[in-house]
């Protein structure tokens, strides 16, 4: 008589306990959605609510805890179906960071990450203005009156609740797209093409989980560098860079814009050499003002040829 074994299948990331038979199995993640541009703060918080649409139910997001960094129960149903390789604990693992990389691809206004990174309070200071004196004469006596202002600490506690809405089924596309790269596979022998696009989304990964919205940047613009050259052309480097990656692009990104990325990009590896007044710190420091309009565009610009160069495989 045939019957199915049933295993316990433990999740050494999440702690989570699932349930796993021999013919599929299924798991329970935890996960976690932070504001991509601005860095979430214990007292300074954008609740995100992630709204999968078009999943069959296939992936499940369930919201645990509102926090800076929305706690997430990230509930695969059938994963071999999904196409997952492997019911090996290791394996699993890996290839839920596949997953969680493919939400980011389609996310615009969040970043996904499977760990709960650390903040500090965001404080507002209200410095005191110079001590003030004033003197009057009433009749024969001086008034002297000294006008002291406190400092005042005080922490904000700003909470704003928004939704992000992704769609469920171009993320397993994707996903399965980047299961056929097989990236854990991958070695120093493998096509240069292939090594390049798992350079590219390695970057792309560790821009999605750093807070620093500098490293974000940095990151982000190697992901664009790897991607734009797959085969490793020693010339396509400087403005010839910056026309390949919008002719990548369907959206008319303007080459002068990825112009200035790249000179920003340039100048923060060698900030410490430059002088003040120079046009190398003038473009440093006017990159940095310009962070938070860029970041949102530089996402979109690596989504949008990352997932190019995915649904060729």
């Amino acid at each position: 008589m045939n019957s199915t074994k049933t295993l316990l299948f433990y999740d050494i990331l999440s702690k989570d306990m699932s349930i796993m038979t021999f013919g599929n199995f299924e798991f329970t993640k935890e996960v976690f959605l932070h504001d991509f541009v601005r860095p979430p703060a214990r007292t300074i918080a954008t609740h995100w609510t992630p709204i999968l649409t078009n999943s069959n139910d296939d992936i499940e997001l369930t919201v645990i805890e509102k926090a800076g960094q929305t706690r997430i129960s990230l509930h695969v149903k059938e994963p071999l179906q999904l196409r997952f390789t492997n019911r090996e604990p290791r394996i699993v693992e890996y290839e839920i960071n596949n997953l969680i990389l493919s939400f980011n691809l389609h996310l615009k206004d969040t970043c996904m990450t499977d760990s709960r990174s650390e903040y500090l309070p965001a404080q507002i200071q209200l410095k005191p203005s110079d001590q003030k004196s004033k003197v009057e004469q009433i009749g024969n006596n001086i008034r002297v009156s000294i006008l002291d202002q406190i400092a005042i600490l005080e922490s904000t506690h700003a909470i704003l609740g928004k939704e992000e809405f992704v769609d469920g089924q171009k993320v397993i596309e994707t996903f399965q797209k980047i299961q056929n790269l097989d990236r854990k596979s991958l070695t120093p022998t493998s096509p240069r093409g292939q090594l390049n696009l798992e350079h590219a989304l390695n970057e792309f990964e560790q821009g999605m989980s750093t807070l620093n919205g500098l490293y974000k940047f940095k990151h982000i613009y190697n992901a664009i560098e790897f991607a734009t050259n797959l085969n490793g052309d020693d010339s396509m480097k400087d403005y010839k860079l910056d026309a390949e990656v919008c002719k990548l692009l369907v959206n008319n990104l303007q080459q002068a814009l990825v112009e200035q990325w790249r000179l920003f990009y340039n100048r923060t590896k060698h900030s410490d050499r430059a002088k003040t007044g120079d046009v190398d710190t003038k473009t440093y420091n006017q990159g940095l003002n310009n962070l938070p309009s860029w970041l949102p565009q530089i996402r979109s610009c690596a989504s949008s040829i990352l997932l190019q160069h995915l649904k060729k495989l």
